[in-house]
């Protein structure tokens, strides 16, 4: 499995380069080696998933339960008070200072909540099993399949008319289109923040 992350500002075109898998924060003060130290645990990854999601500052106690139900795949309300303690003791201790210390969060009297730079950068996940083709291999691929199709079509088709070369260009155009959709509803499916569930439990592998 490849498990790769992309950072991007949060704001209207101003997406951050996507070729390759480099890691970018671009017009952010937030310091990368902080980010990729974030980041690089599920729980953090978890916390600042809710928290995106969240308005207002979140007690520790209300991110205790709800980690735990994702860690352990279950209801928020099957919670014991146990599994509970024992999350609220990780995250005091260790995972909300560290995201303090890297500022990505803040502590107030209610709750933490994230900072306005950690709210503007958009952390992708690109979860690729075995048994799938990488975005970038992909359009490869199908840059390649149109490339030999158009050079065959472009000799052959004038003289035989066998396939218009009209008819052509639009299955090059609607292919891609169709990948470039596909591409985007992955992408934002696999944002930290988006939907109910943090990207990497939505996603089968």
């Amino acid at each position: 499995m490849e498990l790769t992350t992309r950072l991007e500002p949060d704001a209207d075109g101003s997406d951050a380069d996507e070729s390759g898998t480099d890691e970018t924060v671009d017009s952010s003060p937030l310091k990368m080696t902080d980010v990729l130290t974030v980041i690089s645990n599920s729980r953090r990854r978890f916390l600042i998933h809710h928290l995106k999601r969240s308005e207002s500052p979140v007690t520790i106690g209300e991110l205790s339960r709800q980690l735990v139900a994702w860690e352990l795949d279950k209801p928020p309300e099957l919670v014991s008070a146990s599994e509970r303690k024992n999350m609220y003791n990780a995250l005091a201790q260790t995972h909300v200072r560290r995201l303090v210390e890297c500022g990505f969060v803040v502590e107030r009297r209610d709750g933490i909540e994230l900072t306005p730079d950690a709210r503007r950068i958009r952390i992708h996940l690109d979860i690729a099993p075995d048994r799938d083709v990488p975005w970038s291999r992909y359009y490869l691929i199908l840059g390649g399949f149109h490339l030999a199709v158009s050079v065959a079509v472009l000799a052959v088709a004038p003289s035989s008319g066998a396939i218009p070369i009209g008819a052509w260009g639009v299955f090059v155009a609607v292919s891609i289109l169709a990948s470039a959709l596909a591409h985007r509803y992955y992408k934002k499916q696999m944002c930290i923040g988006e939907g109910d569930r943090p990207p990497e439990l939505r996603h089968e592998l």
